[in-house]
């Protein structure tokens, strides 16, 4: 019997297996050029997938300020000292006056764009 890992997948069958892990979570389709889509990673792999990244990437991770976990899409602190990342519903949970967790710092919510890293 062959090993299963070592089976090469034709295209309807890669094609098949992209939609199932982007139906389930694990991947997403981002719209990319005029010409097609990418492929970035889904919640359901960073809520999986964390201690790993954690472990593996933590230099080149962002964390929220908050609940430090991965941010992959976030606002920073408005001190340019200060290099602290948050969710922006982490810090907008109904605050009149949201402060950064570091240097108290007050956080512009209303028209900020979040970034993405």
């Amino acid at each position: 019997m062959g090993n299963s890992a070592n089976k090469k997948l034709n295209v309807t069958e890669a094609d098949k297996a992209l939609k199932t892990f982007i139906d389930d979570g694990y991947l997403v389709k981002v719209k990319g050029s005029r010409k097609g889509f990418k492929i970035g990673l889904g919640s359901r792999f960073l809520m999986e997938m964390d201690g790993w990244l954690e472990k593996n990437f933590e230099e080149e991770l962002n964390k929220c300020g908050v609940c430090d976990r991965i941010a992959l899409i976030y606002t920073q602190c408005t001190n340019r000292k200060c290099e602290v990342r948050f969710h922006l519903p982490c810090v907008d949970k109904g605050r009149k006056d949201p402060k950064c967790n570091r240097c108290r710092e007050p956080l512009k919510l209303e028209g900020v764009a979040s970034k993405r890293s």
